[in-house]
């Protein structure tokens, strides 16, 4: 079921939160944690 959430959402996520601190890495490292 994660692994749904994950393919599903990931890529939303990212893009929401990049266009909020416009850095990739830190973009990345904050999808992540929504996951955890």
């Amino acid at each position: 079921m994660l692994k749904e959430l994950y393919q599903k959402y990931h890529r939303e996520i990212y893009l929401y939160l990049y266009s909020l601190c416009k850095r990739p890495d830190l973009s990345e490292d904050l999808t992540q944690e929504t996951f955890l």
